[in-house]
């Protein structure tokens, strides 16, 4: 596992990017979605909701880059997409008091999230046309 970590870290592109997101999505998100006095009162459970899964998919991004799985990765990614997408909707739809600062973090976490989804296609696609050729 520590030499999958240290090649992730030294010879991949997205892999980096993954392992920093899911920091973000473990350490950061869970907090700035809890915080109660932006939201209002009746619906801090969904962002409890979010808060967990935020975590739990940075979990599972940390689990996808230490195993070296391209299929976890991917769909881990896909994951993260659609959960960037409801987060955000549902800060639009429920928040009261929502900071700039706030959104934009959760719509650049949006445009990461499409951008490694897009990447780990390619690179998926790259290895069932070299598996093909051999």
């Amino acid at each position: 596992m520590k030499k999958n970590l240290k090649m992730a870290l030294r010879y991949n592109d997205t892999e980096p990017l993954e392992l920093a997101l899911s920091l973000w999505l473990c350490l950061v998100n869970p907090f700035s979605l809890s915080e109660g006095h932006h939201f209002a009162n009746s619906h801090d459970g969904i962002f409890m909701v979010c808060s967990i899964v935020s975590v739990l998919v940075g979990v599972s991004f940390l689990f996808g880059v230490c195993s070296g799985s391209l299929i976890i990765r991917k769909r881990v990614a896909l994951l993260y997409w659609i959960g960037s997408i409801y987060i955000c909707f549902v800060i639009l739809r429920h928040g009261d008091d929502v900071t700039n600062s706030m959104f934009t973090s959760f719509g650049c976490q949006f445009v990461s999230s499409l951008f490694i989804y897009w990447r780990l296609s390619l690179e998926s696609v790259h290895h069932k046309l070299k598996r093909k050729c051999q």
